[in-house]
């Protein structure tokens, strides 16, 4: 056969062959489209399922307004529980107060009675020399009655007008330095008598007024007691609640996660089912390109810092003034370092135990704030406080711990942290606790 009736011969094979070829090339396409669709709904379901952990693709509705919920009543409570503590704080500022003004008074009484000591041991170490003067006196006096020294006398015994006024001004003289010694001796003893009566006075009053003083840092300390009490609770309660809402939060999540994957995972399989139909419906010619798929996992959402567990203060307001600051101070300062503040801790630990504050929370706050003072966006304020500067350490340390009794209470709590810092609360409050902690 000569190439041109092979030629001929091809021609229909050809023709047959392109027509089957464009039949195969949409059904390839369309199987290739399915597998395609089946592999990009497969990784969807695995997707969800890698994503089950960390990621809540649904609203989590019930679940999460329920924490929500939760946790907008326990901010208020916290709320009512900083209002009440700070009510509570009035109190125990007008008994350090009543204390102080009471111990002043104390001192001021002893001040006259050791005034008064001093001054009776003077005249009963007088009144002897004074007592010989006088008898001395009354001696002579005596005698001059008994010698006939009267004012004839002097006139007898005058020679002449000049020498009788001298005897006269000498006699009168004499007469009255007796006399003088005499009534030095009447005033000296009814000094004495007087001294002794206002000392015994005093000393009565002095032990009425120790007794005051001592109700008064009776109910100081009690106050301060009962402060440092209820805040330890309402820090208990803040972390139970805090830990109740974390966990009802990571719970709903997980839930929802949860759910939202198996609806996901069932909407794949079905998309998966259809699209395997139709590729086995397809000519099973051709290749699918799996590649063509991506993945749906996403970056995990960033997890809540979660608040911190406070450290007791240790404070024990059981003891005096001057002993709460013998305790606290050198701690403070140690703390303070070498910082601005450094050395202030005495001022600090006073004006906790006035204002009834824990005495580690307003240095504390000044290092979040200021790094202890070392930088100030006014002068001497080292804690962020409001607009204003003050002329010195010691008036803005009486300030802050002011404010903080009357405003924020005992110590650092959620609800404090939600005032003092709204935007960043939290973090705040991590970080006050972890510098009260190292005080």
């Amino acid at each position: 056969m000569d190439n041109s009736k092979r030629t001929l011969n091809a021609l229909p094979a050809t023709a047959a062959h392109q027509a089957r070829a464009a039949a195969i090339r949409p059904a390839t396409r369309t199987a290739a489209a399915a597998r395609r669709l089946a592999a990009a709904a497969l990784s969807v379901t695995l997707a969800c399922a890698l994503a089950l952990p960390t990621a809540a693709l649904a609203d989590p509705k019930d679940d999460l307004a329920a924490a929500k919920k939760e946790q907008q009543e326990s901010a208020a409570a916290s709320e009512q529980a900083l209002a009440e503590m700070a009510a509570a704080q009035e109190a125990i500022e007008k008994s350090a107060a009543d204390y102080e003004q009471a111990q002043q008074k104390v001192d001021e009484v002893q001040a006259k009675i050791k005034a008064n000591s001093q001054r009776i041991d003077e005249l009963e170490e007088e009144i002897p020399a004074q007592q010989e003067a006088s008898n001395q006196a009354f001696a002579a006096m005596y005698k001059m009655q008994q010698d006939g020294l009267g004012l004839l006398d002097v006139v007898l015994s005058s020679k002449d007008l000049g020498s009788f006024f001298t005897n006269l001004q000498y006699l009168n003289h004499v007469q009255e330095r007796n006399l003088a010694n005499i009534r030095r001796l009447s005033t000296l003893q009814q000094e004495l008598e007087q001294t002794q009566k206002d000392l015994k006075d005093q000393k009565a009053e002095a032990e009425q007024d120790k007794a005051a003083a001592q109700e008064a840092l009776a109910v100081a300390q009690e106050a301060r007691q009962a402060a440092q009490a209820a805040a330890a609770e309402q820090q208990r309660r803040e972390a139970e609640a805090a830990k109740k809402a974390q966990e009802e939060a990571k719970k709903a999540k997980e839930a929802a996660a949860k759910k939202a994957a198996e609806e996901a995972a069932r909407k794949a399989q079905e998309e998966a089912e259809r699209a395997q139909a139709e590729a086995d419906a397809a000519s099973p010619a051709g290749q699918g390109d799996a590649n063509e798929s991506s993945s749906l996992a996403k970056d995990p959402a960033p997890k809540d810092e979660s608040v911190k567990a406070p450290t007791a203060d240790g404070a024990d307001w059981s003891t005096s003034k001057a002993a709460f600051v013998k305790k606290w101070a050198p701690r403070i300062d140690a703390y303070l370092g070498d910082a601005p503040l450094g050395g202030y801790g005495k001022v600090f630990a006073a004006k906790a135990w006035d204002y009834g504050v824990d005495p580690r929370w307003s240095p504390a706050i000044s290092c979040v704030e200021s790094t202890k003072g070392r930088f100030c966006f006014r002068p001497h304020n080292a804690w962020g406080w409001g607009h204003t500067g003050w002329a010195s350490w010691e008036e803005a340390i009486d300030a802050h711990v002011g404010g903080l009794s009357r405003g924020y209470g005992y110590t650092v709590t959620q609800a404090a942290a939600r005032k003092y810092c709204p935007p960043n609360w939290v973090h705040w409050y991590n970080t006050c606790v972890s510098e009260m902690a190292k005080i």
